[in-house]
């Protein structure tokens, strides 16, 4: 689900995405109502020719709105789409 919390687009590093071998991305909220459970923080999307990149993710850090760690575990889905906007 999307949550009010991360409502705003997280910030991204310009230098790794001009490498053109990793996005980096950072999501941070205060909020005092942080989601419980499967939250979406981000959508990427990437246009790509040939064949689809092998893709991976790592979590770095994750807290609530004190600091304090929490357990945090990331996940993707993908879907693609072919230029006319169609499904391979």
């Amino acid at each position: 689900s999307d949550a009010t919390a991360f409502a705003t687009p997280p910030h991204y590093d310009p230098a790794a995405l001009q490498d053109g071998e990793r996005i980096v991305l950072g999501a941070f909220s205060t909020q005092p109502d942080l989601p419980l459970g499967k939250t979406r923080i981000a959508r990427v999307h990437l246009r790509l020719v040939g064949p689809p990149p092998t893709l991976a993710l790592s979590l770095t850090v994750a807290g609530n709105a004190n600091a304090d760690p929490i357990d945090a575990k990331t996940s993707f889905t993908t879907t693609f789409q072919t230029q006319n906007g169609s499904n391979p």
